[in-house]
Order: structure tokens, then C-alpha cells, then sequence
């Protein structure tokens, strides 16, 4: 039995498709669906498949009657091509902003919050750039991560839409921790004034943590 991803309205001439993982079944044995209404849906009808515990495993090709259907992974329509770095799991991303942002291992319910958050995307590729980059700011402005930065810098006590904001103070101190957390280093004068000038024209905080996280720099970290 296989999985297989498709795109498209069409399951019977998809746009593009290919397989994902797959099921073994005992020699012999015999499971039979029926359909259910017009939809993807199926009922089990019958089986002689002897039971027994059985592992789902990854695959990237699949078998039919009339042989092997190798598939190339590629990108899905309209969206980025296929990666294999980490960083690009919205998991993975979420346990590294508690990692660097709160240095602290990521606790289940708001492992699990934040990662929905993104996960609500699905694959509108214009939303999930845009919202990792909102989660991320979520934890600089989260009162955990104000407690403690504030003993080392007191200026990050008082975030945008504080009753003691002040942009001056606050932006130059903003862009100090963006390095320190994200690239984990020293900002360098060049990169610092750069973001800077950003920040006090646009005072859009979530678009330099988006130029952060998708830097190649910090893409390039390595991240388990």
C-alpha cells in the first residue's frame, strides 16, 4: 500500500504526483475497498492479511502491474524546490527559536502551539515566510524572553506598544539581539546600521526577522 502525494484537482490525471511512503503486505493476502459516494473516501470490505504489526517506511518510488514508476521529486506548482535542510520544517524552526531566543528546550504545548500557528498556512507560500517570521517575533516581545534579556538590557523591558517605548532606544538594541540570537555573534557595523536604517523607516520589526531567518547566514547553521 502507498501513499502518494498529488497536486491538482484531478487524483486521476494530477498535475504532479509522486509517492511518499509505503505499507507492506503479507504475500497472499487479500484487502478489499470499496468506494464510498464520488469522493477519495473507502470502506474495507474484506481482508485475509494475516494481522500483524506492521512499520510504514519513506519511499520515493512505487509499484504497479505493469512495473516500476520511479518519480523525481521536484517542487509542487508555484511553490519553492525541494530542500533538505532542517530549518525549513516549521518543527524544527519552532525548537530553535526556543532555543536561541529563550534558551530553553521547547515545552510540548507550545512546541505544539506555535508550529499550528505556522501550520495554518498550508501551502499558501506567500503565508509561511511571512508568519515564521511573526512567530519569531512573538517570542522577542513574550514576557519569558523580556524578563530575562532586561537584566542584561534593560532598554528590551519596554517593547512596541509599551506605555515606556521609545523607538530610538529600542530599534538599535532590537537589531543587537536579532544578531545574538539568530546568527549568534557580534553584529557587524555594516549589517547593523543596514537593518537599522530599515527598521526606523518602516518600523516593521517582523520584516527584519524575516531578513534574519532567511539569510544565508543563518541558514547555513547547523541545526538538528
Amino acid at each position: 500500500m502507498y501513499v502518494v502525494y498529488f497536486a491538482g484537482d484531478n487524483a486521476a490525471s494530477p498535475i504532479l504526483q509522486r509517492p511518499i511512503g509505503r505499507l507492506r503486505w503479507n504475500w497472499g493476502g487479500l484487502v478489499v475497498f470499496d468506494p464510498v459516494g464520488s469522493g477519495f473516501a473507502h470502506n474495507r470490505r474484506s481482508t485475509n492479511a494475516v494481522p500483524q504489526s506492521r512499520t510504514g517506511e519513506p519511499t520515493t518510488s512505487m509499484v504497479n502491474m505493469q512495473g516500476v514508476i520511479s518519480q523525481t521529486p521536484g517542487p509542487c506548482p508555484g511553490g519553492p524546490p525541494p530542500t533538505d535542510n532542517n530549518i525549513d520544517s516549521s518543527r524544527v524552526l519552532v525548537k530553535y527559536y526556543y532555543l536561541d531566543i529563550l534558551k530553553r528546550s521547547p515545552d510540548s504545548g507550545g512546541w505544539d502551539w506555535h508550529t499550528s500557528s505556522i501550520a495554518q498556512c498550508v501551502l499558501d507560500m506567500n503565508c509561511i515566510p511571512m508568519k515564521r517570521a511573526s512567530e519569531a517575533l512573538g517570542f522577542f516581545v513574550s514576557a519569558e524572553f523580556i524578563q530575562s534579556v532586561s537584566q542584561q538590557d534593560p532598554v528590551m523591558a519596554n517593547p512596541p506598544g509599551s506605555p515606556n517605548f521609545n523607538a530610538a532606544q529600542y530599534n538599535p538594541r532590537f537589531i543587537y539581539w536579532c544578531y545574538k540570537t539568530f546568527l549568534n555573534r557580534e553584529p557587524d557595523q555594516g549589517g547593523w546600521d543596514y537593518w537599522l536604517n530599515i527598521l526606523n523607516s518602516e518600523g516593521d520589526y517582523a520584516r527584519v526577522v524575516f531578513g534574519f531567518i532567511y539569510s544565508t547566514e543563518y541558514r547555513s547553521r547547523p541545526f538538528g
